[in-house]
Formats: C-alpha cells, structure tokens, sequence
C-alpha cells in the first residue's frame, strides 16, 4: 500500500498475488497459536539448531555457497548478490544462519528485508544433507519472527501464496509445497497490507 500511495495508486485496484502476514508480532505464546499444529510442533521440536545474525561478508559468502549448493546452479548474477549484500551493510537487511549445536556445520541461512515496521522474507537455503535430521525451515522462520518481534517489528511478510502452471509442473508441485510451508505459520493471506485494518497502511 506504501508503494501505491507513494505513486499515486489505487491499493484497492492492486492485482498483486496474496502474500502470507504474519501479524501481529508478539508475545511468543500468540504467534505459537497462531501456527497450524503441525508446524507449531516442528518448531518445539527443533531444539537442537541455533541461530545467529552475522552482518560480514564472509558469512554472507558462504549462505550465497549454500544457495547455488542447495539449488544446484548459480541462481541469479553475482551483481544481485552483491547488492543483497549491501542491503546487510546499509542496515535494510538482516541475515540468519541455522546451525547445529552439535556439529560445527552451515544448516541453513535465510535473507530478511527490513521496511519501517515490518520485514519481507527474501531468501533461504538449506544444507541438503542435513534435511532430514534438522528441522531447519521451520526454525529459521521461528528465529526471524522471535528476533523481529524483540526489535519492535510489528509484522512479517513471508511471501506470495499463488500457485500458476500446469498440475503436472515440476515447479507447480515445488510452489505448493512452498506455499504450505509457508501458510503453516499464518491463519490468513493477505491481497495487500492496507486490505485488513489489523495491518500496518
């Protein structure tokens, strides 16, 4: 809505996917209510990852290593990297990294954006021979909207909650997937913030 207002248009006429919110942030016990069980249980149960906040290039580096490790290629040019990077730098940005407590390994990392109030998930990956036995996805959400809501952040935007292409697609059958992750966390979708007046205008 911010956006529409700042170039004159319509949030009502917006014809932007639903994206999933996560709002508002805080206390502990309202957002564990807010999950579906299932994932309410994953993340009780990940109780052996740990997450820290690096702002340096070298932590940066290897969650880009992990990103083109996870994905298999290089998915984007380095110059988007780089920029992600100075987002970090310049403070509209933050980056988590999961890791075990028991074994001195890279689980995961994920990219938040941080805008006035709230924050956008921007970007994650996940060490994919730790999948199975680290709950890494679910935690390293959990760890962002604790670590938000300690700053004040008063909502989270996890991301689009429209699944295009054929029912047969590999990508369809992967957006899915994504999507229920990502819902696990939330009761409702949003078109656009300012459609709700529990949301930030």
């Amino acid at each position: 809505r911010s956006y529409c207002d700042a170039y004159g248009l319509s949030a009502a006429a917006n014809n932007s996917y639903p994206t999933n919110i996560v709002v508002p942030l805080g206390p502990v016990d309202r957002m564990l209510a807010n999950m579906r069980p299932t994932t309410r249980a994953i993340v009780r149960r990940a109780d052996n990852l740990g997450a820290t906040w690096p702002a340096t290039r070298p932590w940066f580096d290897a969650y880009q290593a992990l990103h083109e490790k996870a994905s298999g290629r290089k998915t984007r040019p380095q110059q988007t990297f780089d920029l992600m990077y100075q987002w970090i730098v310049d403070g509209h940005a933050e980056l988590l990294i999961a890791h075990p407590l028991d074994i001195p390994q890279l689980a995961g990392a994920s990219l938040w954006i941080c805008y006035g109030d709230g924050v956008y998930y921007a970007s994650s990956a996940r060490e994919p021979s730790l999948q199975r036995e680290y709950l890494v996805g679910q935690f390293m959400v959990w760890s962002a909207l604790q670590h938000f809501a300690a700053q004040g952040r008063k909502w989270l935007d996890l991301g689009y909650g429209h699944i295009d292409g054929n029912p047969d697609d590999v990508d369809r059958k992967k957006q899915e997937s994504i999507i229920v992750f990502k819902r696990g966390f939330v009761r409702y979708t949003e078109r656009y913030a300012g459609s709700n007046p529990a949301l930030p205008a």
